[in-house]
């Protein structure tokens, strides 16, 4: 019968490998799969479309300025507001101590698409959503000496755009804006472990065309 006999520093080293693999177990397990990464970011995204702040409800824009009324005609024709009528506001500037405004009020159409903010835009009255984040691929970096958390990067386009945003008027008013929802885009997150479960450590910011600026 033969024996084989270890150095002394292999089996410190055996040990020591063991006693970290244990550590990671305990701490939190295994890194997750790109397939459970990504179920995680889309069931994220499809809660947390990508809107934008916009007017508050119903708006009022002086009937001499000129470029801000068409840019609401542009909702009118998509369908999401309408004019109603005008209001008169204390204006010291002008000769009658009055300024005259047009007023614009969501259609029935366009109740459904103005709401209030959630998650990072909680605090805006009036956000407009134009999309989805749809995940095409997803990369996994190394997760911490804890094991609980780990990095993603991701790509993703803009899914289910509302008819509206492709309408010709909204076209025509913000000429950028085909080009911003067609784009493929590449983002970064972190998962982390609680309860047993990977999470999405927190959402990500949406990219946020600006309907109040970007057709000039």
């Amino acid at each position: 019968m033969r024996f084989h006999l270890f150095p002394l520093t292999v089996v410190v080293l055996l040990a020591a490998c063991s006693s970290a693999d244990d550590e990671l177990e305990t701490a939190g397990g295994s890194q997750p799969t790109k397939q459970e990464a990504k179920a995680i970011l889309q069931a994220s995204f499809n809660a947390n479309r990508e809107c934008t702040p916009y007017f508050d409800m119903p708006h009022d824009v002086p009937f001499d300025a000129q470029y801000d009324r068409q840019q609401l005609q542009a909702f009118v024709e998509a369908g999401l507001l309408r004019p109603a009528g005008e209001v008169r506001v204390t204006d010291p500037a002008s000769g009658s101590g009055e300024r005259r405004m047009a007023r614009y009020e969501p259609t029935e159409a366009g109740q459904k698409e103005f709401g209030p903010g959630s998650g990072i835009l909680s605090g805006q009255k009036t956000v407009i959503c134009y999309g989805t984040r749809k995940i095409e691929t997803v990369e996994l970096g190394t997760p911490d000496v804890l094991g609980d958390r780990v990095s993603v990067t991701y790509r993703y386009h803009l899914d289910a755009v509302p008819a509206w945003a492709r309408s010709p008027s909204i076209k025509a008013a913000y000429p950028s804006l085909e080009t911003f929802l067609s784009v493929r885009e590449e983002d970064h997150g972190s998962l982390v472990l609680r309860d047993g479960e990977w999470q999405l450590e927190e959402s990500p910011s949406p990219s946020m065309f600006d309907f109040k600026r970007s057709g000039r």
